[in-house]
C-alpha cells in the first residue's frame, strides 16, 4: 500500500516530495537516501558511494535495491557488463536520460571517455550533474538523419517520452537535432569509438542513418534498444538491417536491446588503432 500511495506523490515538489518518500521508506526500506538541490533530486546509496540526481520523482522505484545495483543492472541488460573496454575507450550514449549507462561506465572503467546526448531539458540537467567530475561532453540535442529541430511528445514521469505520438503523451516541444557524422566531425576527428548505446525513443533507424557515413565506420561496438516505442512498434528489423548492410554483426541480444560488433574490428583485436586509444587526443571539448 505504501508503495502505491508514494508512486502518487511524483507531482509533488521536491522538497515535500523527499518528506513523503522519508516517510514511506521507513516501510519501503529502500537501501537509498534524498537531498534536494536546486530543484534537483541527488539519490544516494546508503552502503555505496553511488550517487545520481534523477528529478522525476515516479522514477525513484527502480532504485529498490540502491543506485549501484541499478547502475549494474543496466550494463547487463545492454550486455555491457562483462564487455571489456580498453583503457581510453570512447564512449557516445544517445538517449541518456539522466546518464546512468554513462555514469555506470565511468564508475566501473574510470579511464573511459563519454559524449552523453539527450534532448529532454529536465533529464538534461541531471545528465550534467552526473557528469561533471569524469571526462565527459554532454549535449542537449536529438539525435536523427539530418540537421535541424524535431516535435518530441513528453511523458518523461513514466518513461514514454517519444518522437511518435502516442495517446499517453501529455506535452510537445521542438529541440534541436543533430547527426552523428555531424558530432564526430565536431568532437572526434579520426578518432576510434569503442562503443555506440542507442536509446532513441523509436528513432533508432534515423539515428543509426546519420552516422552511416563516418561515425558507425570508426565505431567497434553498437548497443541498441529497439522496443516499440515507433507508434508501438519495434524498430529491430530496420536497425538490424542498418548495421548489417554497414558490416557488423549480432553479438547478443533479446527481443529490446542487441549488442553488434563492427566485423571490420574482429581481427584486428588488441590492436592500439581500434582499441579507443589512439594516442590523438580523445574527446574535442
Amino acid at each position: 500500500m505504501s508503495r502505491k500511495i508514494l508512486e502518487v506523490t511524483y507531482k509533488l515538489n521536491p522538497y515535500l516530495y523527499k518528506l513523503v518518500f522519508v516517510l514511506f521508506n521507513n516501510y519501503l526500506k529502500y537501501p537509498i537516501k534524498l537531498r534536494v538541490i536546486n530543484s534537483q533530486i541527488e539519490v544516494s546509496d546508503r552502503n555505496t558511494d553511488y550517487k545520481v540526481f534523477n528529478s522525476r520523482p515516479r522514477r525513484h522505484m527502480r532504485y529498490s535495491k540502491g543506485v549501484k545495483a541499478l547502475c549494474d543492472q543496466i550494463l547487463i541488460s545492454y550486455h555491457l557488463f562483462d564487455l571489456a573496454f580498453p583503457k581510453n575507450a570512447i564512449i557516445v550514449d544517445v538517449g541518456a536520460n539522466v546518464g546512468e549507462v554513462s555514469y555506470a561506465l565511468l564508475r566501473k572503467h574510470p579511464t573511459v571517455k563519454v559524449i552523453s546526448i539527450e534532448p529532454d531539458p529536465k533529464e538534461f540537467k541531471d545528465l550534467e550533474k552526473n557528469l561533471k567530475s569524469f571526462s565527459s561532453i554532454v549535449l542537449n540535442s536529438a539525435i536523427s538523419d539530418f540537421e535541424g529541430s524535431l516535435p518530441m511528445f513528453l511523458n518523461n514521469d513514466f518513461g514514454d517520452t517519444s518522437f511518435f505520438k502516442t495517446d499517453k503523451s501529455i506535452g510537445k516541444k521542438t529541440i534541436p537535432c543533430t547527426t552523428l557524422d555531424a558530432i564526430y566531425k565536431e568532437y572526434l576527428g579520426n578518432e576510434i569509438i569503442f562503443l555506440i548505446k542507442c536509446e532513441a525513443e523509436g528513432l533508432e533507424p534515423e539515428v543509426l542513418s546519420g552516422g552511416g557515413a563516418q561515425m558507425l565506420l570508426n565505431t567497434k561496438y553498437v548497443c541498441c534498444d529497439t522496443g516499440p516505442e515507433r507508434a508501438g512498434e519495434s524498430t529491430f528489423e530496420k536497425t538490424n538491417k542498418i548495421l548489417t548492410d554497414l558490416n557488423f554483426r549480432f553479438i547478443e541480444g533479446n527481443s529490446v536491446r542487441n549488442l553488434y560488433m563492427n566485423n571490420l574490428y574482429q581481427s584486428l583485436e588488441g590492436s592500439d588503432s581500434v582499441d579507443g586509444s589512439s594516442g590523438k587526443g580523445g574527446l574535442r571539448s
